[in-house]
């Protein structure tokens, strides 16, 4: 199996990245309005941004994966009065990262229904964090959506993680967002009475993300999301994290 992960840098590799996202948000799962983005690209202001970074990985020469990492961005903080100029900061305060001398944001994961392999996200997980941590970025943080916009769902999600023990004790950042739709949700994650956690949280547990905050609402998507923080140096991983990363 060929497995090539690099930082797109054409403009080709670039709308690749935004096809795979439109093929996921928009096709596979529907969180994404098809009729928003045109020539089947989904795309946002933080992509056009000389601090964002793109990540691609081709399986056997086709572009099946993305992520992108947004960096801090002065200009943008001051537009939007955010601390960082991140996309995370329109839902939440990220006060408790002041402390550390620099961090980024890890969005907009995306992998095509068909190539949804273990190692193809671990592959490109690992090479995100290396390529970070050596640009001396100690911490990414995250938002992982719950699928679900019901909000006594996500915060038995919440409730849960944190007695499971997957809550950062170093960061606490707070909710911004206030008008959280609380009636007639669509997508319940509820079977049996049980509370069902989505798979791709879960995956992010798997691989050293932890939880820094109560749910919240992206309305880009019509999703409740959890706040996510991953070291980037995997020198103090978990033994799960490490086998994880192992693939």
């Amino acid at each position: 199996m060929g497995l090539t992960v690099k930082i797109a840098e054409t403009k080709g590799e670039k709308e690749a990245t935004f096809h795979i996202r439109y093929k996921t948000f928009c096709e596979e799962l529907g969180i994404a309005k098809k009729e928003k983005y045109k020539g089947e690209l989904e795309t946002d202001f933080y992509d056009c941004l000389d601090t964002t970074k793109h990540y691609i990985v081709f399986y056997n020469g086709k572009p099946v994966c993305t992520s992108r990492v947004i960096n801090e961005n002065s200009d943008v903080a001051k537009q939007n009065n955010t601390r960082f100029g991140l996309s995370i900061e329109a839902n939440y305060d990220l006060k408790s990262y002041e402390k550390n001398n620099k961090r980024a944001e890890i969005t907009r994961l995306a992998i095509l229904h068909e190539c949804r392999k273990g190692i193809i996200l671990s592959t490109l997980w690992r090479y995100i964090a290396k390529s970070c941590n050596e640009k001396g970025i100690e911490n990414l943080v995250a938002e992982c959506a719950l699928e679900t916009d019901c909000l006594d769902h996500a915060l038995e999600v919440y409730q849960k993680v944190v007695q499971d023990g997957l809550f950062d004790p170093n960061y606490n950042v707070k909710r911004i967002v206030e008008n959280i739709p609380k009636e007639n949700p669509r997508y319940l994650i509820k079977e049996n009475g049980e509370i069902k956690i989505a798979n791709i949280l879960k995956t992010c547990f798997r691989g050293g993300l932890r939880v820094i905050g109560e749910p919240s609402y992206y309305k880009n998507f019509d999703m409740l999301i959890m706040p996510l923080n991953w070291p980037t140096d995997f020198r103090y991983a978990s033994t799960p994290m490490k086998r994880f990363f192992k693939r």
